[in-house]
């Protein structure tokens, strides 16, 4: 419940940047309110790429889409 709530905050009051910008700052709160030592931390940095990467070409692609959607069908 803890970790649930300090994810919460956490995620409301972090900056839109990419993952691996934010990753210690927006994570270490939640490692600590979990008892999850933070020595694990940069090897989660170099796996949570991948999925970072996926993640933006979706928010990319769905921006276009909606873009294109809103201009309409010219």
């Amino acid at each position: 419940v803890a970790a649930g709530l300090t994810a919460i905050l956490v995620s409301i009051g972090s900056v839109g940047l990419p993952g691996q910008v934010s990753f210690f700052v927006s994570i270490a709160p939640i490692c600590i309110a979990m008892g999850v030592p933070l020595e694990l931390l940069p090897i989660l940095l170099a796996v949570e790429v991948i999925p970072d990467i996926f993640r933006t070409l979706g928010n990319v692609t769905a921006d276009l889409a909606v873009t294109r959607i809103v201009q309409g069908g010219d």
